[in-house]
């Protein structure tokens, strides 16, 4: 859904988001704990409460990392990397072999 702007909802307390060296998910999604989803009503508040200008930006951002997401084959020779890379650079293949090669011993 991701590819189609819809803002990822992510209801966990420990839940690990793929790439998340190279991703802000913060800037394109919304967490939740788990407490306050049990809590009656809690989540339709939570949402509810986000701004019209949050939701726009988080959009916006979804379009930046939405390749991320998609396998496809390499659009380069992997790049070397850093830490919190920018978004939205190369698919979901790309991501993978950077995330591989930051547990490469020389």
């Amino acid at each position: 859904m991701i590819l189609h702007g819809c803002i990822p909802v992510i209801i966990s307390d420990v839940l690990i988001m793929p790439f998340e060296e190279q991703l802000d998910w913060s800037t394109f999604s919304v967490r939740v704990t788990e407490k306050e989803v049990a809590e009656k009503g809690r989540l339709k508040e939570i949402l509810a409460a986000i701004s019209v200008q949050d939701i726009s930006t988080m959009q916006q951002n979804l379009k930046l990392v939405k390749e991320a997401m998609v396998y496809r084959l390499p659009t380069r020779k992997p790049s070397p990397v850093t830490w919190k890379r920018g978004v939205g650079q190369g698919n979901a293949f790309d991501y993978i072999m950077r995330e591989l090669s930051a547990k490469v011993v020389w």
